[in-house]
C-alpha cells in the first residue's frame, strides 16, 4: 500500500472517532437540557397571573310587553316571541336571570305596582332586581314602542324613550334595544378614592355573547344611591346624592373604577358604617328638562330674572390666548322658570354633562353638574344672597361719597400747597375749616363697619358663609380706599408749614380754659323760659 492510500485511512479513521465521541457526549446533555427548559417553562408560567373566573350574581329580571292585537295584524305572535327571545339571549346569554312574557288584550296598567316580591335581607342581586314593561301599538301603518322601568334599588319607576318602527322586520330588533336600553346596570362600591370609586358591576358581563351592547362600558354616567341599615340588617332609608355622577373609566368585566364629578368636595365619605354605596347607570333620555331656580332665606322663594352660564363640565383652559370656551347664558322668567334643550345644548356644548352656574349680580352662588335628559323637571335652590347684594350696593354708594370728599379735599389742598409757594396776605384758617366741615376718615370708617356688621350678621345666620366672607372682603378693600385718600398726614405737614395752630385740638387748661362752641349761621336756637 503506498504512503498516500494509508494516510487518507488514518484520516477517515480520525473523523469517525470524532463523531462517535461527539454524537456520546450529545447523549448526556440533550436530556439535561430538555429538563432545564422545562424547568424554566414551568417558572414563567406560574409566574404569569390566571384569571379567575368572576362570582356570577344574576339579577332578576322581568319582561312585559304588552302588545295591542292590532299591532299583530301580518305578524305571527310566536314569531314576534322567539325572535325577541333570541336577540336578548344573544346579548345577555346568562349573566341576568330574565323572564319574557308578551301580553295581548290587556292594557298597559295605569298605576304600575311592584310585582318583585322584596325580602327582608335585601342582597346584591335583589337590589339589581328590574321589572321592565314595553307598549306596543300601531297607529297609521307604523309601531309605537313605549317603555318604562322599576329598579328595585331605587324603588321607583322611571320612563323611557319613545320609539317609532316603519318596518315589520325591525320590530323585534327595536324591542330587544329598548329592554337593554331600559336596564339599569348596578355598581357595588366597595372602595373611595379623593376622586375616583372602584365597584363591582353586578351580573359582571360574565357569558355576555354580543360584545356591541355591553351592561356597561367606558364614558357611562352613573347616579349615586346611599343604602342605610339598622343594626339588625334591614333597609332603613334610601339617599341619593343630588349634583353627583360618576363616569366609567375603566372596566375589566365586573371590576369597574368610575371618576367622580360633584358639587361637593367630598361627597361619598370613605368611612361608612352600616351604609352601603350602590350606583346605577342612567342616560340622557328626555328632550328637555324644566329647571326652577329658586333661593333659601328665612323662606324659600323663587329666583326671579336669575341668570345661569351654562357650560362643558369638562372643558379645560384652552393653550390658545382669547379662546374662549363654548357657553350660553339663559335667564328665568319672573317665575323664576327655564328650559334645557337636550339636543341643542348637547350639540352646542359638546356634551351632555354640562355645568350649570347660577349668578347673583356678577358672583357665582352654586356651580353643579347636570346630565342632560335624565330627569324631565329639576329644581335648583340657590343661597339667599339679598343681604351681600344690598351691601354691595351700599359700598358702592360709599365710594362715590368718598371721591367726592376726595377731590373736594384735594382742591383745598392744592391751595394750602400755592400759599405755602407763594405766600399772601391770606388767612389759611379758612381753608382748614373747610376740610374740617367735610365728612372725616373715622366717620367714613364707622359707616363701612356699619354695613359690614348688619350683612355678615344677616348672612351669618342664614349659613351663608361664603357671601359673609365676600362683604368682608368688600369692608376691607371699602377700608383700605378710606385709609389710602383720607390720609391725615399731608394736612399735619401743611399746618406745620403754615404755622397753623388748631384751637379744638388744644387742651384746656386753667390758664388756657376751653373756647365755648359759636353757633353756626342760619342755625337758631331755641331759647325755654324758666
Amino acid at each position: 500500500m503506498s504512503d498516500p492510500e494509508f494516510c487518507g485511512r488514518r484520516e477517515v479513521d480520525s473523523r469517525l472517532r470524532m463523531l462517535i465521541v461527539c454524537l456520546i457526549l450529545l447523549t448526556f446533555i440533550l436530556p439535561q437540557n430538555s429538563v432545564q427548559a422545562q424547568k424554566n417553562s414551568g417558572k414563567e408560567q406560574s409566574a404569569e397571573p390566571e384569571q379567575q373566573p368572576l362570582p356570577l350574581i344574576r339579577p332578576q329580571v322581568d319582561i312585559l310587553v304588552y302588545v295591542n292585537p292590532a299591532a299583530l295584524m301580518n305578524l305571527p305572535e310566536h314569531d314576534l316571541s322567539e325572535e325577541l327571545e333570541r336577540h336578548l339571549t344573544n346579548t345577555w346569554g346568562d349573566s341576568l336571570d330574565w323572564r319574557f312574557q308578551l301580553l295581548k288584550e290587556v292594557m298597559w296598567p295605569e298605576v304600575p305596582e311592584v310585582r318583585i316580591p322584596m325580602r327582608a335581607a335585601a342582597g346584591p342581586e335583589v337590589m339589581g332586581a328590574t321589572m321592565i314593561d314595553l307598549q306596543v301599538e300601531f297607529v297609521s301603518g307604523h309601531w309605537e314602542i313605549s317603555s318604562r322601568r322599576w329598579l328595585a334599588l331605587t324603588n321607583e319607576w322611571t320612563t323611557g324613550v319613545n320609539r317609532t318602527v316603519r318596518s315589520r322586520e325591525l320590530l323585534s330588533s327595536q324591542l330587544a334595544l329598548a329592554i337593554v336600553e331600559s336596564y339599569a346596570a348596578v355598581v357595588q362600591i366597595e372602595s373611595v378614592e379623593v376622586d375616583s370609586v372602584d365597584g363591582s358591576l353586578i351580573a359582571g358581563e360574565y357569558n355576555v355573547n354580543d360584545a356591541s351592547l355591553p351592561l356597561l362600558q367606558t364614558g357611562d354616567y352613573l347616579e349615586v344611591l346611599l343604602l342605610y341599615y339598622d343594626r339588625e340588617g334591614k333597609l332603613v332609608t334610601r339617599q341619593k346624592l343630588s349634583w353627583t355622577y360618576l363616569q366609567v373609566q375603566q372596566r375589566n368585566r365586573g371590576r369597574v373604577i368610575c371618576e367622580i364629578h360633584s358639587a361637593f368636595r367630598s361627597p361619598i365619605s370613605r368611612s361608612r358604617r352600616r351604609v352601603e354605596v350602590m350606583a346605577y347607570r342612567v342616560a340622557s333620555q328626555a328632550a328637555e328638562t324644566s329647571l326652577h331656580l329658586s333661593r333659601r332665606g328665612d323662606y324659600v322663594r323663587d329666583f326671579q330674572l336669575g341668570r345661569v352660564y351654562v357650560t362643558n363640565w369638562h372643558a379645560t383652559e384652552d393653550a390658545e390666548e382669547g379662546a374662549e370656551k363654548p357657553a350660553r347664558l339663559l335667564v328665568a322668567d319672573r317665575n323664576g322658570d327655564l328650559i334645557l334643550n337636550t339636543a341643542e345644548l348637547s350639540e352646542g356644548l359638546g356634551s351632555p354633562l354640562l355645568k350649570l352656574e347660577v349668578m347673583s349680580e356678577e358672583v357665582v352662588v352654586a356651580r353643579v353638574p347636570y346630565l342632560l335628559g335624565t330627569q324631565l323637571e329639576l329644581t335648583l335652590t340657590v343661597p339667599d344672597d339679598s343681604a351681600r347684594v344690598a351691601a354691595s350696593i351700599r359700598f358702592e354708594q360709599l365710594k362715590t361719597e368718598l371721591l367726592r370728599v376726595t377731590a373736594k379735599r384735594a382742591t383745598i389742598i392744592a391751595a394750602l400747597k400755592q400759599l405755602i409757594d407763594n405766600p399772601r396776605e391770606i388767612d389759611p384758617r379758612q381753608f382748614f375749616e373747610q376740610i374740617e366741615e367735610l365728612p372725616s376718615k373715622e366717620q367714613f370708617l364707622t359707616q363701612s363697619n356699619l354695613i359690614r356688621v348688619s350683612a355678615e350678621t344677616d348672612l351669618l345666620q342664614l349659613g351663608n358663609r361664603v357671601a359673609a366672607n365676600q362683604v368682608r372682603k368688600m369692608a376691607d378693600a371699602s377700608e383700605a380706599l378710606i385709609n389710602r385718600f383720607l390720609d391725615e398726614e399731608p394736612l399735619t405737614e401743611l399746618k406745620t408749614a403754615l404755622n397753623y395752630v388748631d384751637l379744638n385740638a388744644v387742651q384746656p387748661t386753667p390758664e388756657n380754659p376751653q373756647p365755648v362752641a359759636k353757633p353756626r349761621k342760619g342755625v337758631v336756637i331755641p331759647q325755654f323760659n324758666k
